[in-house]
């Protein structure tokens, strides 16, 4: 008598092939993401270092009230 036969469904023992292109979008979605992190941490230290203020609320304006 033979061993026990395979489950059926059972594949091959050869590996299956590597899909180039995910792997080449992955490496892309990467470097573009490092690029983004540093032109976000560029452009707030250009910000941070800057004299210049927006005038959203004025530190003193001079209110006139009549009763």
């Amino acid at each position: 008598m033979k061993g026990i036969a395979g489950e059926s469904g059972e594949t091959s023992n050869e590996a299956t092939p590597v899909n180039s292109n995910i792997n080449g979008v992955a490496t892309l979605e990467f470097i573009l993401r490092f690029l983004a992190t540093g032109g976000t941490l560029g452009s707030a230290m250009a910000m941070g270092t800057t004299e210049e203020t927006v005038p959203l609320l004025p530190q003193f304006h001079p209110f006139e009230c009549q009763i």
